[in-house]
């Protein structure tokens, strides 16, 4: 969705000469962007490692690529204090496991709600959830937030041909697992042939959402 008033580049550049303000729209502009990408997997811990994550961004502020808008960059960010945050709790990862299943499962905010109204949303957010985290992320990144092919490759730092086959091994794994968990083949093809438009559909209604709290 458009964004009026500077884009992120010239904030960028404002917040890195000292312009405080500047870098406070920037993080109030990424905010349910980073915070969403946690609730998704570690619900319980999304707002300790947002803030985590903003608070490594102002620490990096001057070392930002050149070549990396601040999108994928403060996504990167988020990916690696997951990875942090996962590695430091491994005795934490059955429970996490539970709840990322429950929140996945059950329609416990509006976007779950959402896609829960209906069995062939269901069965994607199944599917998703049984497919190795580098898939996961690869695909949530392209289809949630429309990221391209470069720019996930800056978040998981990746060469571009890497996320390429992860996308195409993961839309391969993803039709095997709905193979298994639909009731009809013609279940399996019509969920997965609806995987874009959803995801679209739920992205739209949060970045609504999100406007309308801004």
């Amino acid at each position: 969705m458009a964004k009026t008033g500077p884009g992120d580049d010239e904030l960028l550049r404002a917040w890195q000469a000292g312009d405080d303000p500047a870098g406070a729209v920037l993080v109030r502009r990424h905010f349910d962007l980073v915070f969403r990408f946690f609730r998704r997997r570690v619900p319980a811990d999304a707002t300790d490692l947002t803030q985590r994550t903003f608070a490594a961004c102002i620490e990096s502020r001057d070392r930002f690529p050149e070549t990396v808008g601040f999108r994928p960059f403060v996504l990167g960010i988020a990916h690696n204090q997951l990875l942090m945050h996962l590695r430091a709790n491994r005795r934490r990862a059955a429970a996490l496991g539970r709840a990322r299943r429950e929140l996945l499962a059950e329609p416990a905010t509006s976007l779950s709600r959402a896609a829960a109204s209906r069995r062939q949303r269901r069965l994607l957010l199944a599917a998703l959830h049984k497919l190795p985290l580098d898939l996961q992320l690869t695909l949530e990144l392209h289809y949630w937030e429309g990221l391209s092919v470069d720019e996930i490759g800056a978040v998981l730092r990746v060469r571009p041909g890497s996320v390429k086959a992860r996308l195409s091994r993961g839309r391969s794994r993803l039709a095997d697992i709905l193979a298994k968990l639909a009731v009809s083949p013609t279940e399996a093809e019509e969920t997965l042939s609806k995987f874009s438009v959803w995801a679209n559909e739920l992205r739209d209604k949060a970045y609504a959402k999100s406007d309308e709290n801004s």
